[in-house]
């Protein structure tokens, strides 16, 4: 007799299946999000930044709202966008796309969905090789941010996440 006639003759046996397989994946998931002793089941994750100072990326906390505390002093970190045409393993293949930063006029309205407008005009992005920053809801900064597909030869370009870098290299 297959399964699923076995099944079909007594759909408890199915139920405690479904139930067994749905209790399991609930323990395991639990496992995880509360951790316990184990490091990598940490919901703490890096992103990169940029020290405006030092010109070094170096990587803190996800979501963290730029400008941030960098190695080399308050506000001297921006975010980076590091991406490779390649293999994000290989760090002579990665490279800075782009920076982003928020003034302190968007920053402090980045949390009101009635202030956007105050938001978006703050929102401010350049290349490493720039000194000038651009609004990123222009068409300027529409050409800082495709860059990186421009630097790829016109291939979609891999973002690379910070938690799978060893090394600091872009």
């Amino acid at each position: 007799m297959s399964l699923r006639e076995t099944i079909n003759k007594n759909p408890k046996v199915g139920f405690g299946v479904v139930g067994g397989v749905m209790m399991l994946s609930a323990i395991i998931a639990a496992t995880f999000v509360l951790g316990g002793d184990n490091d990598t089941a940490s919901l703490v994750y890096d992103d990169w930044y940029y020290d405006l100072e030092s010109k070094k990326l170096f990587k803190a906390e996800l979501g963290l709202t730029p400008p941030i505390e960098a190695p080399s002093g308050p506000n001297k970190g921006v975010k980076a966008y590091v991406y490779s045409c390649k293999d994000c393993s290989d760090a002579s293949s990665r490279f800075i796309g782009y920076l982003e930063m928020l003034t302190p006029e968007s920053k402090e309205a980045e949390s009101d969905r009635e202030k956007e407008e105050i938001y978006r005009a703050g929102h401010m992005v350049r290349l490493e090789k720039d000194s000038d920053w651009v609004n990123l809801y222009t068409p300027a900064g529409e050409k800082v941010v495709d860059w990186a597909i421009e630097h790829c030869k016109g291939k979609q370009p891999i973002f690379c996440n910070a938690d799978d870098a060893d090394d600091l290299q872009p």
